[in-house]
């Protein structure tokens, strides 16, 4: 059974990317993404990474040994990594599935997860400006619209609104939890029209 008491730990990105230089993929490939304003340097990573040509599946087949699924637990610690790369601080946060925002105890795992013992989630906390920005690399399309309903987004900020509501950010998820340490947010996609609940357990700082 997980252990679900909040840690914060730090991601060994280089367990994960063992064929990684990155001082010089930094060089020669991502410098050209920086931007002044970092809420367009997420946009231009994110872009990057779901339809340009280092994508995730690009740089799974280039850097690690293991193969390309996916899953939020690929996506999430790459885009954490391009950013950390360009100077941001970048943390990489483990979830868990629980039943509402209050909630701390597990819901009860699907069959795919059973061996786990719970449902899993992460997300990328990229810090700057004096806040906190929760992003999901896994839920957005070739063109960076959010495949998450406003009600899961945050209040506007940035660059990027939501297609459906303006006042709401079209990259940024709600940070449920105002005054815990452990980020809680809610899923709402269009697909099956649910709200699922997940609260962080493991903060892993992406440091480079």
């Amino acid at each position: 059974m997980a252990n679900f008491t909040y840690k914060e730990t730090e991601y060994n990105w280089r367990e994960e990317f063992p064929k990684l230089g990155l001082e010089l993929f930094l060089q020669q490939k991502l410098k050209k993404f920086n931007d002044k304003n970092a809420h367009q340097t997420v946009l231009n990573i994110l872009k990057e990474m779901i339809s340009g040509s280092y994508n995730f599946e690009w740089f799974y087949e280039n850097y690690s040994d293991k193969k390309y699924e996916e899953t939020c637990h690929q996506k999430s610690p790459v885009f954490a990594l391009f950013l950390a790369a360009l100077g941001l601080e970048v943390s990489f946060l483990d979830c868990y599935q629980v039943s509402d925002r209050m909630s701390t105890d597990p819901e009860k795992p699907e069959k795919k997860f059973e061996k786990l013992g719970y449902n899993p989630y992460c997300l990328v906390e990229a810090k700057f400006w004096n806040d906190k920005f929760l992003i999901s690399p896994k839920h957005f399309n070739q063109d960076l619209v959010s495949l998450l309903q406003p009600a899961s987004h945050r209040e506007f900020v940035g660059i990027l609104p939501h297609p459906e509501d303006p006042d709401k950010s079209g990259v940024y998820l709600k940070n449920l939890n105002k005054t815990g340490r452990e980020a809680v947010w809610m899923k709402k996609d269009y697909k099956e029209e649910k709200e699922e609940y997940f609260r962080c357990f493991e903060k892993k700082r992406v440091k480079i």
